[in-house]
């Protein structure tokens, strides 16, 4: 079983590598609940800490194309597949923070705010 985000953006943390604050990273403010309604709606930190990420897993951000949508989610998966294959899997958990960070800018970039409510 797992734990899931939805509203804005929609997902499911990776098991065992990803918090359910783990939105907090890209500017993300939590309120009191049994589970964490996030909202965030300014692009600067996103986008900061998208760049910090790539820089991280030494990748190029320009590559990713964040500004026109980045990556489909089967684009993603095979570009972290090749990445384990080439670098093993000791930051598994930036690319789950990844994964997340470039939802919220996409939606934040989209429509102004993005609001979702994660499970704790």
């Amino acid at each position: 079983m797992g734990r899931y985000y939805n509203g804005d953006i929609d997902g499911k943390f990776w098991f065992g590598v990803q918090s359910s604050d783990d939105a907090e990273q890209f500017g993300a403010e939590a309120g009191d609940a049994g589970y964490i309604p996030y909202s965030v709606s300014e692009l600067g930190p996103v986008k900061k800490r998208l760049y910090e990420i790539f820089e991280d897993l030494d990748m190029d951000p320009v590559f990713w194309d964040i500004d026109n949508e980045g990556k489909d989610n089967e684009a993603f998966d095979r570009e972290y597949l090749e990445y384990v294959d080439k670098h093993g899997d000791g930051k598994t958990g930036l690319w789950a923070s990844l994964l997340l960070g470039l939802k919220i800018y996409h939606c934040v970039k989209d429509e102004g705010m993005c609001c979702f409510d994660a499970e704790i």
